[in-house]
């Protein structure tokens, strides 16, 4: 690996999908048990940055979401929105009924706190191995999604509780992947977000947006 020859720290974006869902809330000691293709690369991924460099660093965040202007949101090649959080602030303010599953737990990252810690990551000299990144709450979409709605003044009604069966998703997904962030506090001193920190700044970074879109 080029970063090994020159002395150099690689961080490597990895995801809470590499456990199974069974034994959660997870710390970084914790066996990974991916049960899906993406989640199976993504540990290979690990294993591949730390054995080829001693100072790499994995970083495993969750649900990452932020706020993007609209017009400026994007899909995957799928047609599913890439950013939940800016999705959904989208759907409710258009007053569109949004289905969200009650029965899968994550740990909800904004992105603004993960960058924050892949830099406390990056600058320091002792960092290196498994770090988990994700916000320090631990909540099901369908909670998180409510939050959402009362945090931006949209009708909570509109948030419909259903369970994961309905959704018929194809690929297999952890029911509980949430996260214990800290290592990186302890090792850093960065502390990641709970969601009430995070979502006033995910609102305040849309506000004058959606209030110009309310008038």
């Amino acid at each position: 690996m080029a970063t090994s020859e020159i002395n150099s720290k690689f961080i490597f974006i990895s995801t809470d999908f590499v456990f199974d869902g069974r034994f959660a809330p997870y710390t970084e000691e914790s066996l990974p048990n991916p049960e899906s293709v993406y989640a199976i690369s993504k540990l290979e991924g690990e294993r591949a940055a730390l054995s080829r460099n001693e100072n790499s660093v994995v970083c495993r965040p969750a649900v990452i979401y932020s706020w993007v202007p609209t017009g400026q949101t994007s899909s995957s090649s799928s047609g599913k929105p890439l950013n939940f959080g800016a999705w959904l602030v989208s759907q409710l303010q258009a007053r569109k009924e949004v289905r969200i599953v009650t029965d899968q737990v994550t740990s909800p990252t904004l992105a603004d706190d993960l960058a924050q810690a892949i830099l406390k990551l990056a600058e320091s000299t002792k960092a290196k191995g498994v770090f988990h990144t994700a916000g320090a709450t631990s909540i099901s979409r369908y909670d998180f999604s409510v939050k959402v709605s009362e945090k931006f003044g949209f009708d909570t009604n509109l948030v419909r509780p259903i369970d994961s069966s309905q959704l018929k998703q194809v690929a297999k997904r952890p029911l509980n992947s949430s996260l214990i962030s800290n290592r990186i506090k302890n090792e850093t001193g960065y502390e990641m977000m709970s969601i009430e920190k995070a979502l006033d700044i995910f609102a305040s970074q849309a506000s004058m947006e959606v209030e110009l879109n309310r008038n």
